[in-house]
């Protein structure tokens, strides 16, 4: 019998002792066994309840271990590869082919390198502020809360071969492995 059949039964056996008043030890009696059945019932569930959340914490620290174990090997990966970039690039060996794996340095995308925020142009600079919506003050320099580089912008006139004070390309290398 499912819980809530016998929560119904319990229900159903109250209101029939509000009614019938003939049968009162009959009635006390099945409301006793209904109330152990659904005790019994009760009492599995939760014990099914404490293994779920014992085997739930189990899991959640296994996933933990996982997860940080990923992160050394993830750490060991970038260290060993970029050594070993260091190590081509310093044996001037821009390639090694065999029949397991093929390893080149490979260009990076260039990327603007900005020392100095300050040395750019300020229309090179975007601005975040932080202001209410409703009152707009005129003088807005005391809002602002940030101020990052256009860099895709700044990339851009680097890369046609304009100059922008205060920024340079940097061309990268990186290994690949295949």
């Amino acid at each position: 019998m499912h819980l809530y059949d016998i929560s119904d039964g319990i229900r159903a056996v109250q209101e029939a002792m509000e009614h019938d008043e003939e049968n009162p030890e009959a009635w006390q009696q099945a409301l006793t066994d209904l109330e152990g059945e659904f005790e019994d019932k009760a009492t599995g569930i939760g014990l099914l309840l404490v293994e779920w959340e014992l085997e739930a914490k189990t899991i959640q620290a296994e996933a933990q271990r996982l997860s940080s174990r990923a992160s050394a090997i993830t750490n060991r990966h970038g260290r060993l590869k970029d050594y070993l970039l260091t190590e081509m690039q310093k044996a001037g060996i821009p390639k090694i082919k065999s029949p397991l794996v093929t390893l080149g340095i490979q260009n990076s995308t260039p990327s603007v390198v900005i020392p100095d925020i300050t040395a750019l142009p300020s229309n090179f600079v975007r601005v975040t502020l932080r202001m209410g919506k409703v009152d707009v003050p005129e003088d807005l320099v005391g809002c602002i809360v940030s101020e990052e580089p256009e860099k895709a912008a700044i990339g851009l006139l680097l890369k046609d071969g304009a100059t922008v004070p205060g920024a340079t390309l940097h061309q990268g290398q990186h290994l690949r492995v295949r």
